[in-house]
């Protein structure tokens, strides 16, 4: 599955294009398997997962390889790390006011 627009846009907003690009290669790369989703492979909650790794490796919550490493681990952790674990909009609202700037 190929990331949302909106996910490739947030990515573009908070990273300069180098890391950018880099980003979008390793969230297709090593999220692209049944590893992470499971049955939960719809595009809202493949978004809501791709978003929390965003988060957190613009916030410098850990290093890139942490947020990737947690994800294939238990993306219920994931989620809770980013904001994102006891609302299921909360990616959502999020991925708007970054998008707004």
């Amino acid at each position: 599955m190929e990331l949302t627009q909106d996910t490739l846009n947030t990515i573009d907003v908070l990273f300069d294009a180098p890391r950018a690009r880099e980003l979008k290669k390793r969230l297709q790369l090593e999220t692209s398997d049944d590893r992470i989703f499971g049955a939960f492979s719809t595009p809202i909650a493949r978004e809501r997962i791709w978003l929390a790794i965003v988060k957190m490796c613009s916030r410098g919550l850990g290093d890139w390889d942490s947020a990737f490493d947690l994800a294939k681990t238990d993306w219920r952790d994931l989620l809770m790390v980013a904001g994102f674990g006891l609302d299921t909009r909360a990616h959502l609202i999020w991925k708007r006011e970054i998008l707004r700037k």
